[in-house]
């Protein structure tokens, strides 16, 4: 096909794929070539050469600007496919697209009107109503956000529905585990089915190798939450039980997280430019007993190398906070709050639950030694700082309802963010000048780089977090720099994960289940300085002693404890079962 695609003259191509079997051919090919191959480049110069014959064809011209998007050339797929939606206006599928592009190039603001003339053309059109809610959220635009929640329920409800949507955006706006189980396995399984992928005829091969083979798997090897959270875990691992392989596919940005992680993991495997099949044939090769993924169905992220089932026993954790929905995984990590027992059934995997909480943290990081001011950060002196340094589409309307009520109740206090895209501060103030709050009370600043970051959080006096989606590496920051953190927690996975640290630590008391519970505590604190002072002091303590969540030592004991059990059953030829890991002694 590639040779004559490449060779004929364009009336010979066009003759060919005037013939509906031609184009079905080329479809064909090029859907190989995209598929776990990724040849995203050579399936672009197909429907690049089948458009000079065709130049006005419909769904060439729509899988040309997928194809240019699948190889991060966004710039130009937005002009294919603007192109496309000239010449066929009411093709909704490319005009989604589009909204998509504009989203991973950085344009809320074009990809929301994108969106929403896609309903207009076909209104219940779910993937851009999922994609629209999102991108609302990351520049705070919340019209209308209350009523596109309920029809996407709605549609999601449906038992028919076959329209597969993210899961990642639907957890950052419903909780609801259950609920959220059940979109999630429906549109994970008709994914599945999509992508087409067997799993390897030796997939349940037991392993014999003398040290239990750990392979840790993500894209997020670099400058990203998943990196500084675990850069101390794979040097911590025992080497005389655990043989230990990080498979990296993403960018090398040389963060020194990165670095860290190549130089203590005994393997460090940089898979990045190979094909999803290729992949998953070196981690078979290397005979892994247990596939961690750290990265789940987030972005840049291939969780499709989990459907070849590469190891026998495979397992989600850290980078995505929820059920897959898939049998391509065998076990989810967690802990007894983020999953209290009797929760079971809002997942499709077993769950390895470890006995303090599901985060590990890193107790090595970098200390910038500069002391920052207030001043240097646009703080008053003398006001109480609320603050949450979360990214923008985790603040949903009630969130910032419930903040309003807090800052309002609290004399002399601001609220302190850190910048998001393109809009989303000027929304943001929108929304406080209506709440009638003055400007000054809410301060946004940059972002900055981890080190510099973590110096300027002790400034704050508390940190208020986000709800549904709470914070997870975020709270590792906040908790470690000593400043006091109030948690809203629900039902779902992702809606716990500060609560489970501050469990972890010892301060169930700034956890609340409700947002009249969680502005109450907020306001509480605030009057009642000297409460609040030896909340502060518990937590000092509970770093300076490595204390639970933050002896990270201990935490690598236990999971190596749960994954010694994992091992053991898969081993033994036993199906996953749920495990829950036995708290080791302290040592003195």
């Amino acid at each position: 096909m590639q040779r004559a695609m490449r060779n004929w003259p364009a009336e010979e191509r066009q003759k060919a794929l005037s013939d509906p079997e031609g184009v079905a051919a080329l479809y064909g090919v090029c859907g190989a070539l995209e598929g776990v191959s990724m040849r995203f480049a050579e399936s672009a110069e197909l429907y690049r050469l089948a458009l000079e014959s065709l130049p006005e064809h419909e769904l060439l011209l729509n899988n040309l600007g997928t194809a240019n998007f699948r190889l991060g050339r966004f710039d130009t797929a937005i002009e294919v496919l603007k192109k496309a939606l000239e010449v066929h206006p009411r093709q909704v599928l490319a005009r989604c697209n589009l909204g998509v592009t504009y989203v991973m190039a950085g344009q809320s603001k074009e990809a929301i009107a994108e969106f929403e003339q896609c309903l207009r053309d076909e209104p219940d059109f779910m993937p851009a109503m999922v994609w629209m809610l999102g991108e609302k959220a990351h520049i705070a635009d919340w019209n209308g956000v209350p009523e596109l929640r309920e029809r996407i329920a709605a549609l999601l409800d449906n038992p028919s529905n076959d329209q597969t949507v993210s899961s990642f955006i639907l957890m950052s706006n419903y909780d609801d585990a259950r609920r959220l189980m059940n979109w999630t396995q429906r549109s994970a399984l008709l994914a599945d089915r999509n992508t087409a992928i067997r799993p390897f005829a030796d997939a349940s091969a037991r392993r014999t190798s003398p040290r239990i083979r750990v392979g840790y798997y993500s894209f997020d090897f670099r400058n990203h939450p998943v990196a500084h959270l675990t850069a101390e875990l794979y040097g911590r691992h025992d080497r005389k039980a655990f043989e230990v392989f990080v498979y990296s596919y993403g960018p090398d940005d040389g963060h020194p997280a990165r670095a860290r992680i190549a130089a203590t993991a005994e393997h460090f495997v940089d898979l990045q430019g190979m094909s999803i099949q290729q992949m998953a044939e070196r981690i078979r090769d290397d005979e892994i007993d247990i596939l961690v993924d750290l990265s789940g169905d987030t972005r840049g992220a291939k969780p499709q190398v989990m459907a070849y089932h590469a190891a026998p026993a495979q397992l989600m954790w850290l980078g995505y906070m929820g059920t897959s929905g898939t049998p391509n995984y065998d076990y989810l990590v967690s802990d007894n709050f983020l999953s209290p027992p009797g929760t079971e059934d809002c997942y499709s995997e077993k769950l390895l639950r470890l006995p303090e909480t599901f985060q590990v943290i890193d107790t090595q990081r970098p200390v910038n030694p500069h002391r920052p001011t207030r001043a240097e950060h646009g703080l008053p002196e003398d006001a109480f700082v609320l603050c949450n340094f979360s990214q923008s589409f985790k603040i949903q309307p009630e969130t910032f309802e419930a903040w309003v009520r807090i800052v309002q109740g609290i004399a002399n206090s601001v609220l302190w963010l850190a910048q998001g895209p393109n809009g989303f501060e000027e929304n943001l103030r929108a929304h406080w000048e209506k709440s009638g709050l003055p400007a000054e009370r809410l301060i946004v600043s940059p972002r900055m780089p981890v080190d510099q970051h973590l110096a300027r959080i002790g400034l704050a006096d508390l940190f208020i977090d986000t709800f549904p989606y709470s914070s997870g590496a975020t709270a590792n920051d906040v908790l470690w720099s000593g400043v006091p953190l109030l948690a809203l927690t629900g039902t779902t996975m992702v809606s716990r994960m500060a609560g489970s640290l501050l469990r972890a630590i010892g301060l169930p008391e700034l956890v609340a289940t409700n947002h009249a519970e969680y502005v109450q505590k907020a306001i509480h604190y605030a009057t009642h300085r000297e409460e609040l002072a030896a909340l502060r002091s518990r937590l000092a303590k509970a770093k300076e002693a490595r204390s639970g969540y933050f002896d990270t030592p201990r935490f690598v004991r236990h999971l190596e404890d749960g994954y010694r059990q994992i091992a053991s059953r898969s081993r033994e030829g036993l199906p996953a079962a749920h495990v829950d890991v036995a708290p080791r002694p302290l040592e003195k």
